[in-house]
């Protein structure tokens, strides 16, 4: 038997046996962790719905059901709550609003873990709860409550929310809760607060800036010269609130108002600009983006700006990145995020001008250029960055074809299967044919 089917044989043998094996070892797997929700000691419980909810893991679902229900520790009970509302899964909406009910009996943090359960679904269990609360002043949960109204409220519930909004005792905090609230229940009957404290000289920044942010929530396209005004008052925090309002509102003004925003002298503003484009994806904006990558002094407003273009796309804007990256006068850093930028959002021909410079580094003595660019696109996720992987398979330089390897492992790149089985057949580092030889198996594991 010659040497290639040998290898091929082994790695088949190993695969089989892997599955064989692995299959075991879920079943075993399984047995523990039901042990541990059944009978483990809270920590040990604790740790494990974590994992859960790390994995998005909903297999045990119904198992922590009646881990629930048994439970008598308000912090277990709260972490069950939690990991429900992390997966958004309704399993425990009547217990949740259960707990809203008798709250004078119940821990806090375990009310405030229902609220924000309930929250999280938008479920609107706890409404009647929410009315209760707000009515009777109870300060202790009066956020949750209303910001249960601002996800599920009905229009009634909007002149509970001014009434208590102009209460002479109230927090600012509070305040600009409900503020908050207004623009997620888009009722029409918040404009007209919402839009004159949005203009008013005399009202507190922060208020200004929910003020903003709830009328672009609102949708309500009075708001758009409201906006406006307010993208340009003298407080940067306030126009950039205004400016990611705007992208809400499909209106030639709206879109105006975003583009000179990219103008701001203020980065704050400059960058919730370049995020409304993104939103909008404003193709008029490309020239101001590719002033931005240029020109701009901060190097947060480049980046950004390199990846709201690649995301707009075009031919032009993919052009303009790639003669980026050609340029060796463009600094290293931003060369390689509009490399990962156009690996991400450009096609395999949109792809062809960057792959070539990375080829033309790895030729290149000083490899600073080919470590850069290969390394981003190592930490991308994107479809398109098989091809570097495959390039960089190929590579002298063993790390570099061990971070491929990795790479190909941690995406699961059946693709690359062919190169990696070459690898583990003649690869003259002993060390990396044998994790090439793992790496096949679970690429191969369901």
């Amino acid at each position: 038997m010659n040497k290639f089917l040998s290898v091929w044989l082994m790695v088949f043998l190993i695969g089989w046996n892997s599955f064989s094996a692995h299959s075991q070892e879920q079943d075993d797997e399984r047995k523990r962790r039901l042990d541990v929700l059944r009978y483990g000691i809270e920590t040990q419980v604790i740790e494990l719905i974590t994992t859960f909810g790390t994995e998005k893991n909903k297999d045990y679902e119904a198992e922590l059901l009646h881990v629930f229900d048994s439970a008598t520790s308000p912090k277990l009970r709260s972490i069950i709550l939690d990991y429900y509302g992390s997966l958004r899964l309704d399993t425990a909406v009547s217990r949740a609003a259960g707990i809203i009910r008798v709250r004078d009996e119940t821990s806090d943090s375990l009310v405030g873990s229902a609220f924000s359960y309930l929250l999280s679904l938008k479920s609107d269990a706890a409404v009647e709860q929410a009315r209760r609360i707000i009515e009777d002043d109870e300060r202790k949960y009066l956020t949750a409550a209303i910001k249960i109204l601002g996800a599920t409220g009905k229009n009634d519930d909007v002149e509970i929310l001014r009434v208590l909004y102009e209460s002479a005792s109230l927090d600012a905090g509070t305040k600009q809760e409900i503020l908050l609230a207004f623009g997620k229940m888009r009722a029409a009957d918040s404009f007209e607060l919402l839009a004159s404290i949005a203009s008013a000289e005399d009202a507190g920044k922060i208020e200004r800036m929910y003020a903003c942010t709830a009328l672009g929530d609102l949708g309500d396209a009075r708001a758009v010269p409201v906006l406006i005004g307010a993208s340009v008052v003298t407080d940067p925090n306030i126009r950039a609130s205004a400016l990611g309002a705007l992208q809400n509102f499909d209106e030639n003004a709206a879109d105006n108002a975003i583009l000179q925003g990219l103008r701001d002298q203020h980065v704050i503003p400059r960058l919730a600009a370049i995020k409304a484009v993104e939103k909008r994806q404003l193709k008029a904006a490309i020239p101001f983006l590719e002033f931005r990558i240029k020109s701009d002094p901060e190097r947060s407003i480049k980046d950004a700006s390199i990846e709201v273009l690649a995301s707009i796309g075009g031919e032009g804007g993919m052009d303009f990145l790639s003669t980026f990256i050609e340029d060796t006068k463009s600094p290293l850093a931003h060369r390689a995020s509009a490399f990962v930028a156009i690996l991400t959002h450009g096609s395999s021909e949109d792809f062809e001008r960057p792959m070539v410079v990375l080829k033309a580094a790895a030729a290149d003595k000083d490899k600073a250029v080919f470590t850069a660019l290969a390394r981003s696109a190592m930490a991308s996720s994107a479809p398109q960055a098989t091809s570097v992987a495959r390039f960089l398979l190929s590579n002298d330089d063993h790390l570099i074809r061990l971070g491929a390897v990795a790479w190909a492992e941690r995406n699961k790149a059946v693709e690359l299967l062919p190169e990696l089985k070459s690898i583990a057949e003649s690869d003259p580092v002993e060390s990396l044919r044998k994790r090439v030889v793992t790496t096949i198996e679970r690429i191969g594991r369901p």
